[in-house]
């Protein structure tokens, strides 16, 4: 796999390649989280990143973007699940 392209400094963040402009990683300290963080880094400032989780956590019927579902894909890959079933059910 590539090296990341830009600097991202969480050392729980697990680095999942390169997505059109973007480093793709996946945040997934269970069972800390209620659910894992899908993060898409776009430059090497704190701010240029965006965030987000699986549909399962917003209303149904929410689709994924696609860099999201890349995420998603690729952690699967990697045998990191983003299940709702293995995440806490409550804070």
């Amino acid at each position: 796999m590539e090296d990341p392209r830009f600097i991202h400094d969480c050392e729980t963040c697990v680095y999942l390649g390169h997505y059109k402009h973007a480093d793709l990683y996946i945040c997934n300290i269970r069972p800390v989280c209620i659910a894992p963080s899908l993060i898409a880094r776009l430059g090497d400032e704190d701010s240029d990143y965006c965030a987000s989780h699986p549909a399962w956590c917003f209303a149904e019927g929410f689709k994924q973007a696609d860099w999201e579902q890349e995420v998603i894909d690729r952690a699967k890959k990697l045998g990191i699940s983003c299940d709702k079933e293995n995440y806490r059910k409550e804070i």
